[in-house]
């Protein structure tokens, strides 16, 4: 939506900065996309959606502790049927994060916004960790990045793999009127 824009548009200029504001925006952000996944739905059957709900548990409930947003997390994720998706989970020890966030930061205001973050990836991290405990997800995949590209291809390639058994699956259903 353009409201959910322009929140984007000034937390990339740092023009907002408090955590609480920005997680109560982050919700509507959220709706915005579940809305637009849903009308895409239709025509297409995978939606890759970066920074999903998932997300929103993991940094903003769980690490920031803003309980209190639970409630409505909780009727956005029953609204956007993640539950039905696969969630990929993609993840490296700290030191290769830090490592790899040292290399590209400059003194923009996503650096800083990405310090603020690694100051809590523990918190975050048991967070994404508890979704796949809790299984949110119908299915949850762990890809670690500081492998080869050879081992990380082979998880691409059971993600597939696993797309395409559900695509074939829910076709027969359909053609069969089970």
């Amino acid at each position: 939506s353009p409201e959910s824009l322009a929140f984007i548009e000034a937390l990339d200029k740092g023009e907002i900065t408090d955590q609480r504001a920005i997680a109560e925006e982050y919700l509507q952000v959220h709706y915005d996309l579940e809305r637009l996944a849903q009308s895409l739905d239709e025509t297409l059957s995978m939606v890759i959606m970066n920074r999903s709900l998932i997300s929103y548990y993991a940094m903003q409930i769980h690490a920031l502790g803003f309980d209190d947003l639970l409630e409505k997390w909780n009727k956005l994720w029953r609204f956007s049927r993640q539950n039905e998706a696969l969630y990929v989970r993609l993840t490296a020890p700290e030191e290769v994060v830090r490592e790899r966030l040292a290399k590209r930061q400059g003194a923009d205001f996503r650096g800083e916004v990405e310090n603020f973050y690694m100051a809590k990836w523990q918190a975050i991290e048991q967070g994404f960790i508890t979704v796949q405990q809790r299984k949110l997800c119908d299915q949850s995949i762990t890809i670690d990045t500081s492998r080869t590209d050879k081992e990380i291809d082979e998880d691409i390639l059971r993600i597939l793999n696993w797309v395409v058994r559900s695509e074939l699956n829910e076709s027969v259903l359909r053609s069969t009127n089970i």
